[in-house]
């Protein structure tokens, strides 16, 4: 009896012991479970703040769409646009490669049409031994209607291709460069023609030249 009587004092402090370290492994298993939905909601009100804040503007238009010319474009009413343009270029030649840039600009009076956009084209072309080889073109337009086009003042570099018939260095060759300001009801789009433009006017040209050896 004596022995029995151990057994279950032993049997009953040992399920209590057993009954502490459920209740024990529960409530951490509970206060981790706490924490966690805790957590996951204020991530998700961070989220939610988010998405609540105002998103840049995006544009509605396909970037390969065609645009139609200004129909209320109007070239017979103007109005002068104070827009610099180049009096002065400079070019060298390092190897194969040439390094040009306007020196010197100078502010006129543009007169641009109502509701008009504006321009600019560049064109750069090779003169040697009376071949004339067209080297590039540019476009650039305005996205700003009866603005000064936006005239590009970087220095810029052009890599010759001798196999194409350009001159050995200390061989004299003529580098042309013209640039054009115009107008058109048009405005600039993908592979744009602003000569399509039912108001296409050219408003100030000037082509530059030198010799490069």
């Amino acid at each position: 009896m004596l022995l029995s009587g151990v057994a279950q004092i032993y049997c009953l402090r040992h399920l209590h012991f057993i009954r502490t370290r459920i209740t024990i492994a529960l409530l951490s298993a509970f206060t981790r479970f706490f924490c966690i939905i805790l957590l996951s909601t204020a991530c998700g009100g961070c989220r939610s703040d988010a998405a609540k804040a105002p998103a840049a503007p995006r544009s509605s238009l396909d970037p390969l769409q065609d645009i139609q010319p200004i129909a209320d474009a109007d070239p017979s009413r103007r109005h002068p646009v104070a827009t610099p343009v180049p009096t002065g270029f400079d070019l060298v030649r390092r190897e194969e490669t040439l390094i040009y840039r306007f020196t010197e600009l100078q502010t006129t009076n543009l007169m641009v049409g109502f509701k008009m956009v504006t321009g600019v084209k560049y064109e750069g072309s090779m003169h040697c031994d009376g071949t004339v080889c067209s080297l590039f073109r540019l476009l650039v337009g305005s996205h700003r209607l009866m603005s000064a086009p936006d005239l590009d003042t970087s220095t810029r570099t052009f890599k010759l291709d001798r196999e194409k018939g350009f001159a050995q260095s200390g061989e004299g060759c003529i580098f042309e460069y013209r640039v054009t300001i115009f107008e058109t009801d048009l405005p600039s789009q993908h592979m744009w023609s602003p000569q399509s433009g039912k108001h296409y006017k050219v408003l100030w040209t000037r082509t530059f030249k030198e010799t490069i050896r």
